[in-house]
């Protein structure tokens, strides 16, 4: 980060000073379209508020995911979650502590993953978990390690109150050809 930051406030004019030909300066314009482009399509995959992955990002990757597994015969477990007391939450406490919430929610889920696993804000309180080379029988055994996260994290919660998050899971291989 402090090396980008170094190169935006002119590191790079003064790396380049005398080598500046109109090649070089090709490559680099090149190079840094490409790099905006792609930190741009990732933004735009991404929930601003908690960094998680939207619903398209999610669909695009879990696409690819799914193609991957078909062909290798892999297995997925997919948990869906909703946030139960948001609005309770938003109209005793504000939008700031429902804010504060649905971070707080974020990474407890990407917490209690692994970091090849694709995590989604779907919806104003709807999140998902795409695990992906997952077996079917480790489904209940995710549910539970999210649930005991849960558990802890609301022992340790803010005044608000609990996080009430309504699981579902599901398992899908790649070798039922569906």
């Amino acid at each position: 980060q402090h090396a980008a930051q170094s190169l935006s406030e002119g590191a790079m004019d003064y790396v380049l000073k005398g080598f500046m030909d109109a090649r070089t300066l090709g490559r680099v314009l090149r190079t840094a379209l490409e790099r905006n482009t792609f930190e741009g399509l990732a933004d735009l995959l991404r929930d601003p508020m908690t960094g998680l992955y939207t619903r398209e990002g999610l669909q695009t990757l879990g696409a690819r995911c799914m193609e991957e597994a078909r062909r290798t015969g892999e297995s997925m477990v997919l948990i869906c979650a909703l946030f139960e007391n948001l609005q309770t939450l938003r109209d005793g406490f504000g939008p700031g502590a429902a804010d504060h919430a649905l971070r707080d929610i974020a990474t407890l889920l990407a917490g209690s993953c692994r970091r090849s696993d694709l995590v989604a804000r779907l919806g104003p309180a709807q999140f998902a978990v795409l695990a992906v080379d997952a077996i079917a029988p480790s489904a209940p055994v995710m549910r539970q390690r999210l649930e005991k996260h849960l558990v802890v994290h609301n022992q340790t919660r803010s005044p608000w109150g609990p996080i009430d998050l309504r699981l579902a899971v599901g398992a899908w291989s790649g070798r039922d050809g569906r």
